[in-house]
């Protein structure tokens, strides 16, 4: 998932976010399963980057549909075991088969407010409807400020709120239906949890620098974050920062792509800053847009950083223990990844271009959105193998389009 910038008042604040749901263990244990084998065939090392050859075939076709226009910068799809809502800013609305559908009830205690912008749905969690929470952000002067709400069967009762310009990352699955809201500073490293649910319960710790900073509370940024397995968490981030003196007065420093595991049976986080490829040097600036779970031991992180000219991709793979770099699928290198329902991914290029993993070979994806110059995709949800919905952003009109249809 990628920072989300959300304008407050003519302010923006940016929020982490995942957008790879834990999958069945079924599937992601078959999913790791299809991508040791894949692994086991490559031939070159990690720093270099291979084309599949199915890229000289005719790439084939998603015949889709426009399902809805909507009025927010970015809609966001909330994947539950039962349900699968699409929120646009305040409004929460329900996918019912191939069609989105507004209920008022689902918005009982939620009901949109004046002004538009006031607030905004970030994130669903949990299993409906007898242990779902929902997390938004509500617009302050500098930033926003996250609210949590629990389900009770009829309505959303308030269940907290974070501090007051520390908007909502991401809602976490943890233990026994509870969940933690990961939250940060909508500048500075500061992220932190705050359990939800009962009984009550501690939540682990970032881990913070050796030497105590206002602007370094903790080493890592959120940028994405995805669940591995009840209790089980990896938060990632392309900037660590830590704590240095120099002559008498401490200052923060910057580097490096850092991933912190967080379990249930440990009250900190375990942090591992990760190398890049050996052709980007020591102070790159890296982004992490992508963190998908596959299973309880296994786990892809794309990131990419600008380098000059030019933008380097960088892939790791989670095996349970520590991350090692994996070959580029493909030279542009991935942005964003999604599990498809099935045995392979969905992904999308550092250009945009819409690509599958299938049957372990990478095709690019033809699709016709209406304006493909002022598009990006910000979601694919494969409902199974063959069906699914396409969530775009288009920026410059602060509009967001949903497609559904048949995938090649």
């Amino acid at each position: 998932m990628r920072p989300r910038v959300i304008l407050c008042c003519g302010l923006s604040f940016v929020c982490a976010c995942s957008r790879a749901p834990l999958p069945a263990p079924e599937s992601g244990q078959k999913q790791a399963r299809l991508l040791e084998e894949s692994n086991s065939s490559a031939t070159e090392p990690p720093s270099q980057s291979k084309a599949p050859s199915s890229v000289q075939e005719p790439n084939p076709v998603a015949h889709l549909k426009l399902v809805s226009e909507l009025d927010c910068d970015e809609a966001l799809l909330h994947v539950l075991p039962e349900k699968t809502f699409l929120s646009c800013g305040q409004r929460l609305m329900v996918i019912d088969g191939d069609t989105i559908r507004e209920d008022p009830s689902y918005e009982r205690g939620i009901e949109p407010e004046q002004p538009v912008f006031a607030s905004q749905i970030a994130s669903i969690s949990g299993r409906w409807p007898a242990a779902v929470w929902l997390g938004s952000n509500r617009s302050t002067v500098d930033a926003a400020e996250g609210r949590f709400f629990h389900f009770d069967g009829q309505r959303w009762e308030k269940a907290g709120k974070a501090g007051h310009d520390e908007p909502l990352s991401e809602l976490l699955p943890w233990t026994n239906e509870r969940v933690m809201a990961l939250v940060q500073p909508a500048l500075g490293f500061g992220a932190r949890f705050i359990p939800l649910g009962k009984p009550a319960f501690n939540t682990p710790t970032f881990t913070p620098p050796a030497l105590p900073h206002p602007h370094c509370r903790s080493r890592l940024r959120a940028e994405v974050q995805t669940a591995l397995a009840p209790g089980e968490l990896l938060v990632a981030g392309g900037q660590v920062c830590d704590v240095v003196e120099r002559h008498g007065e401490r200052d923060t420093v910057h580097a490096g792509i850092g991933v912190e595991r967080f379990s249930a049976s440990a009250p900190k986080g375990e942090l591992m800053l990760l190398d890049g490829p050996p052709d980007a040097p020591p102070d790159a600036v890296w982004e992490v847009t992508a963190l998908v779970s596959l299973g309880p031991t296994t786990a892809l992180l794309a990131a990419h950083a600008r380098i000059g000219a030019r933008s380097v991709g960088y892939l790791a793979r989670w095996d349970g223990t520590s991350l090692k770099p994996e070959p580029l699928p493909f030279p542009e290198g991935i942005d964003r990844l999604w599990l498809d329902g099935s045995d392979g991914f969905w992904a999308t290029d550092l250009e945009g271009r819409l690509w599958r993993r299938h049957d372990q070979i990478w095709q690019q994806v033809a699709w016709q959105p209406p304006d493909p110059t002022d598009q990006a995709i910000t979601r694919v949800w494969a409902r199974d193998a063959s069906e699914i919905w396409i969530l775009i952003e288009r920026p410059s009109q602060h509009k967001s389009a949903l497609f559904h249809g048949r995938a090649p």
